[in-house]
């Protein structure tokens, strides 16, 4: 990611380095069992905004051609008022 704190609605930039078949990224508050999958673009990136403050976890999972994880990459994002 291109940077992991930021303020409410500013843009955050993805990028997929993966050689893996199938990467998904998903960013979730630590209150949120669960959050939506995302795919990355034609070009290998994400962009999104955050539009509620607090620390949000980004997972971004690779998998082989069969689904199985080969690579699970976890860091946080930090949204400011």
């Amino acid at each position: 990611m291109d940077n992991n704190t930021v303020q409410v609605g500013d843009t955050i930039t993805f990028t997929d380095c993966s050689v893996a078949k199938d990467v998904q990224l998903t960013i979730r508050l630590p209150n949120q069992l669960a959050g939506p999958a995302f795919r990355f673009e034609s070009d290998n990136t994400y962009s999104t905004s955050l539009n509620v403050e607090g620390v949000y976890e980004a997972r971004l999972m690779a998998s082989n051609q069969n689904e199985a994880p080969i690579a699970v990459q976890v860091d946080t994002i930090t949204v400011l008022p």
